[in-house]
């Protein structure tokens, strides 16, 4: 997306191996069809944190992508854990 400054990844961070991009970039994506399974919540979010939805998606992203280089053994077992 050319329109977004830093394109599509708005350098938002870096990744250690195609496992964190192909993770980073599910998520990412994941998160809009939560975006639109949700619109009430994603609405009170843009509200509360004055982002727009691709912020909030690289956000969610960002989390996940940290949760799973803390210990990314354990990543998957955890996920299904909740």
């Amino acid at each position: 997306n050319s329109a977004l400054p830093g394109q599509y990844l708005r350098h938002v961070t870096w990744f250690n191996d195609p496992l964190e991009m192909l993770l980073y970039l599910s998520a990412h994506e994941l998160r809009h069809l939560w975006q639109f399974e949700h619109p009430k919540k994603i609405k009170q979010i843009r509200q509360l944190l004055r982002i727009d939805d691709e912020a909030d998606a690289d956000f969610h992203a960002l989390r996940l992508l940290s949760r799973y280089r803390q210990n990314s053994t354990d990543f998957v077992d955890s996920e299904h854990a909740q």
